[in-house]
């Protein structure tokens, strides 16, 4: 191999990386695909003064890396974007003091005696440092410190729902952002966290949801995965056949997790083997990383839930259930399950047959890897997690 060959492929190996990330959130705008509408909702809260958002949807359904972007996009010398990552830690006084600390002034500087003022005389200083250690921390005064700071101030508050509700106080963040509204302060968060609903994120405070924005990221669609495919393979010089890329995009359910998970290894292994274009081979090994790399919860979960000494069909149900096609609420009914099981065992399957093995996978015996909802004769079930959905779907279809 010459120089220049072992640069190129130094360079590749490089690019795949920053391109395909499982492990951390999309940081820049080139590689980040799909969902423009909700983006173009982020986006449009700061043409309304007053106006909040709040980001929400499940774990793994790309919110941060929708944060990244917004962030990216917004930041500019007349308009600042900061991203703060809450903690279960922290307190209200915490939070502000962490937004005061993003926030960077030019100062000028004290004229030395003697001296002229050199031409470098102001200092970039973070407001923290301005601010009297006995600066007043309730929501008044955090709105009059905001306020004044130049330009506009678009603050977004990551993993929100992590915050202990004991611990920050909501009703002070609720009248900040009151405060803001009525003296039309050019200051606006954007609160993004976990959550089914807007309720499951900031509780009962109806007062907050008024003033937000809800924007709820669902799973991504097949067009979108086929984007962050396209885009990826595009950026880094290589190829896959549809069928191969039917199959990853069948495989994430809808979460770009597992999509940039299969792609980084499939393109890992075709790389290895010198080859610019994926084959059925990288898939499977890509299949079995992903399953043997996932989060230890996953498989924890997945294990308790199908695992015995005893013969019984339960990895097949479970595995059933990762086969039917949800509703719009991600929920599915006994008799979907019908179908695929049937094909599993290679014998007719009837509900009354499972159904007993669908209710203990929603308790604590088996994972509690469902959620029962509904009345008996209406019952419906879901993943509690829903990335556990599309590891069942990994663990059905790997060759062993």
């Amino acid at each position: 191999m010459s120089d220049e060959d072992a640069v190129d492929v130094r360079h590749r190996w490089q690019l795949l990386n920053e391109t395909f990330t499982p492990h951390q959130p999309v940081q820049t705008r080139d590689i980040f695909s799909g969902r423009n509408e909700q983006l173009f909702q982020c986006l449009a809260i700061v043409d309304q003064i007053g106006n909040h958002g709040i980001l929400y949807g499940d774990r793994g359904v790309g919110k941060t890396s929708m944060a990244n972007i917004v962030q990216i996009m917004l930041d500019s010398p007349n308009e600042r974007a900061f991203k703060i990552d809450c903690t279960s830690s922290d307190s209200f006084k915490d939070v502000v003091k962490n937004i005061y600390d993003k926030i960077v002034i030019e100062k000028a500087k004290p004229a030395e005696p003697g001296f002229h003022q050199p031409e470098d005389h102001f200092e970039s200083v973070t407001l923290s440092s301005l601010l009297k250690r006995t600066s007043s921390f309730n929501p008044k005064h955090v709105a009059q410190v905001l306020g004044q700071i130049p330009g506009r101030l678009f603050v977004i508050l990551d993993e929100f729902d992590r915050l202990d509700h004991d611990r920050f106080s909501l009703a002070s963040f609720t009248e900040l952002l009151k405060i803001i509204a009525d003296n039309g302060l050019e200051v606006q968060f954007l609160v993004v966290g976990v959550g089914e609903n807007v309720e499951q994120i900031i509780g009962d405070h109806g007062s907050i949801g008024r003033s937000l924005t809800q924007i709820h990221l669902s799973p991504m669609s097949d067009e979108e995965i086929r984007g962050i495919i396209t885009t990826g393979l595009s950026r880094i010089g290589m190829s896959m056949p549809d069928k191969i890329m039917s199959q990853i995009i069948d495989f994430s359910c809808g979460y770009p997790h597992y999509t940039h998970l299969l792609c980084l290894h499939a393109c890992s292994n075709a790389l290895h083997r010198d080859e610019d274009v994926v084959d059925p081979a990288d898939l499977e090994y890509a299949k079995s990383r992903a399953i043997s790399r996932a989060h230890e919860s996953l498989k924890k979960s997945y294990q308790k839930a199908t695992g015995s000494n005893r013969e019984n069909i339960y990895k097949e149900v479970l595995q059933a259930c990762g086969q039917v096609t949800l509703d719009q609420f991600n929920t599915f009914q006994p008799r979907d399950v019908t179908k695929p099981l049937s094909q599993m065992l290679k014998r007719e399957m009837k509900a009354t047959h499972f159904g007993s093995h669908l209710q203990k996978l929603c308790q604590p015996e088996r994972g509690c890897v469902l959620v029962q909802e509904g009345e008996r004769g209406r019952r419906r079930y879901r993943f509690r997690d829903p990335l556990m959905r599309a590891y069942v779907k990994l663990h059905t279809q790997t060759r062993r």
